[in-house]
């Protein structure tokens, strides 16, 4: 039997065994939907296999369970189960009506309301618990939410009906500082604007006048407590918990551009470095940059935060810089004012010969006080001082910032790129078409005596793959040289062998004419396709 055809053979026996094994375990079920579905460890097992099983079993189980909905949407283990089959059941939209019209009793209830949310979801064509922005494998693409497919009017009508039934409720208020609810409202927000900018229009609307803005009657609930004294003194109602906040982060992802210019000026404008000092409500201040896409408006929030870098550094919320930056690069805009106000704020813009160490302060994020009590102290890469500076590396002008990278020490630089938080810094700059071929050469010159090091460490060999990649031969045969001699130091490395097989070590040690002759011609299809991927930087 041929090895192929013994493959396929094994694949379609282990297809048969789960088919036989799922239609036994259904067969075990019947009569008993509710009470499997009711139980902490079966339900499991039901969820599990729910997708493998037969329409007639899916069928079987959502009359079964929607005779009872209404208890099992807040029971612990068969909502998760009523999930999964809203999940797969073409009869979702049955369930979808039932909710809307008991929405008041559920949207309360922990297990019926994550039951709301999925419906949404399904509603809207999207993935399971894509709208959960409480994840962070979903926090940079909730905003990208795209329908799986088609999504059908009486869909798109169900939607709406959501939106407006919650948006006419006396109590929206309240949905919007509590978590449970904030969340559902996030969900339905991200599941609009998947299908329909009107109904996503107008409920941001509806939350802008009646929420955001209104303050509410106190209470001494659990999110209250979480309130800081200068939201609780001076920022609107919005500002005054983590539900809210996070509400308004959705709010902000989803704006059209003329609604986006109306929260900025409604809830930001003239507070922006009290909120951005706020252990709140700088998050939202990070969406605002993130999310801003006009220059002019960009700019007249950056001339608001400039001159205060050094309070925000100081107040330790350091992601607002990092969105600011993201901003400067995104839209072409405030660059040169960023890395001078960025200078200040760490005490190096004079005198101009201390410039140079802008990027040790950058990539710690401590001022230059700070840094000199500290000199013998192991490094310490700040993640976001690390995205402020791959930002800047996209500059037109990145001049400053390539100056003072150059200028490190030998050891210091090779321990920042080989930093977990530090080695991205290396693709940025090998790859950035403002950085010129001369800087790239003085990098890896700067670099030499401490491949050997950097291979055989974990983020270091990933640094040093990242200018592999954009090397010319003669600065690959710099490179290799150094490999070559400790070649069986490499060897005994996990890392360090990995990359002595990229980098050809051992035959460059004894075929060197034939090692040339490899580079060369894998350098020369490079350049042939330069124009399409983009790989060639400008000159200096």
């Amino acid at each position: 039997m041929r090895p192929l055809k013994q493959v396929h053979v094994t694949y379609t026996i282990a297809c048969l065994r789960t088919g036989i094994f799922v239609d036994n375990v259904f067969k075990e079920t019947h009569d008993k939907e509710v009470e499997y579905s009711c139980n902490q460890l079966a339900s499991r097992v039901i969820e599990d296999i729910l997708p493998w099983a037969s329409d007639d079993v899916v069928l079987r189980f959502m009359e079964a369970l929607w005779k009872d909905i209404r208890p099992l949407l807040s029971d612990p283990f068969a909502s998760h189960v009523l999930q999964k089959l809203i999940e797969i059941a073409s009869t979702r939209v049955k369930v979808a009506g039932f909710l809307l019209n008991n929405l008041e009793e559920y949207v309360w209830d922990i297990y019926a309301n994550h039951v709301i949310r999925t419906t949404l979801e399904c509603l809207a064509g999207l993935p399971r618990g894509s709208t959960d922005t409480r994840s962070k494998n979903n926090i940079a693409s909730t905003t990208d939410l795209q329908p799986k497919t088609e999504v059908s009017k009486i869909h798109k009508t169900l939607l709406a009906e959501f939106s407006e039934r919650l948006s006419a409720w006396p109590q929206l208020p309240e949905l919007v500082h509590n978590n449970l609810t904030s969340g559902l409202l996030q969900a339905l927000l991200l599941s609009l604007k998947a299908v329909s900018q009107k109904s996503t229009r107008e409920l941001v609307r509806k939350l802008l006048d009646d929420s955001f803005t209104v303050t509410r009657s106190r209470r001494d609930d659990e999110d209250d407590k979480k309130l800081s004294s200068t939201t609780k003194t001076e920022l609107l109602p919005v500002f005054g918990s983590e539900s809210s906040t996070r509400l308004l982060e959705a709010v902000l992802s989803v704006a059209s551009p003329k609604l986006f210019t109306q929260i900025y000026a409604r809830c930001f404008i003239n507070h922006l470095l009290v909120l951005s000092k706020d252990p709140l409500a700088n998050h939202c201040v990070q969406r605002l940059f993130d999310h801003c896409k006009e220059k002019v408006e960009f700019e007249a929030m950056y001339d608001e935060l400039g001159e205060h870098f050094g309070s925000i550094l100081e107040s330790r919320h350091t992601g607002v810089l990092v969105s600011v930056a993201q901003a400067c690069h995104r839209l072409g805009a405030k660059q040169g004012s960023l890395q001078q106000h960025l200078m200040k704020a760490l005490h190096c813009w004079e005198p101009p010969q201390q410039q140079l160490l802008f990027v040790p302060l950058l990539v710690r994020l401590v001022t230059m006080e700070t840094f000199k009590q500290n000199k013998d102290s192991p490094l310490f890469v700040q993640l976001h001082g690390s995205l402020i500076l791959q930002s800047m590396l996209h500059f037109k002008k990145p001049i400053k910032v390539v100056a003072s990278i150059l200028s490190m020490s030998s050891s210091d630089l090779r321990d920042v790129l080989s930093n977990p938080k530090g080695c991205h810094v290396t693709d940025v700059f090998m790859s950035s078409e403002y950085i010129g071929e001369k800087s790239r050469d003085k990098l890896i010159h700067t670099l030499k005596g401490n491949f050997v090091k950097m291979a055989c460490s974990k983020h270091g060999s990933r640094s040093l793959d990242a200018v592999w990649k954009a090397t010319n031969l003669k600065q690959k045969m710099m490179i290799v040289e150094e490999l070559s001699s400790k070649e069986s130091i490499l060897n005994s490395d996990q890392f360090g062998s990995h990359f002595a097989r990229i980098a050809g070590v051992s035959l460059y040690k004894h075929k060197k004419e034939d090692w040339k002759e490899a580079q060369a011609k894998h350098i020369n299809k490079k350049l042939l396709f330069a124009d399409i991927i983009g790989t060639v930087g400008k000159s200096d």
